[in-house]
Formats: structure tokens, C-alpha cells, sequence
């Protein structure tokens, strides 16, 4: 698995990549992933959650021809309401 995080302020400028590492994980963990995803992927690619400080989480899975990208501010406002909760238990 691999995770960027930028130096930009989130919607004023995404700047450049600051930090990059890859994850090398153990067949528990990625069938535990595995179960975690499954969950995200049941929510909206949309939400109406928006605000004027906080951050994008962005989650981008390839696997076996498969592809999603989800983007969401700040999952952890509101999350019950905005019905994220399991996106936000991915724990990125």
C-alpha cells in the first residue's frame, strides 16, 4: 500500500508530495483491508459535507482490474450524519 501526503493546503494548492511511503502488508492485514474496503465502497462517491478548514481524504484502490477513487472533507465531521463511518474506519 502506498501513502502520500502533500505539502499544499488541501483546495488552495495540492503542492507537491512531502512525504511517501509504501506499506508492505501481511495476508491478515490485507484480507482485513479486503473487509474494510468492501464496507467503504457501499458509500456515495458524493457527500454534501464541506467546510472551510479541514482536509480531502482521497482512497484510490487498484486491484485486478479494478479501480475506485473516493474523495471526501474531512470524514471525521460529521460522520455519521454524512454516512462515512466506515469509510472513515479505514484509519487513513
Amino acid at each position: 500500500m502506498t501513502v502520500k501526503i502533500y505539502s499544499g493546503q488541501g483546495g488552495y494548492d495540492w503542492g507537491e508530495v512531502e512525504l511517501r511511503f509504501v506499506l508492505e502488508l501481511s495476508p491478515e492485514q490485507i484480507d482485513k483491508l479486503d473487509k474494510l474496503l468492501e464496507a467503504a465502497v457501499k458509500i456515495p462517491d458524493q457527500d454534501d459535507g464541506f467546510g472551510t478548514d479541514g482536509s480531502i481524504w482521497f482512497l484510490t484502490v487498484n486491484k485486478q482490474g479494478y479501480h475506485l477513487q473516493l474523495g471526501f472533507w474531512t470524514p471525521t465531521a460529521g460522520t455519521e450524519q454524512r454516512q462515512l463511518s466506515d469509510f472513515a474506519a479505514l484509519g487513513l
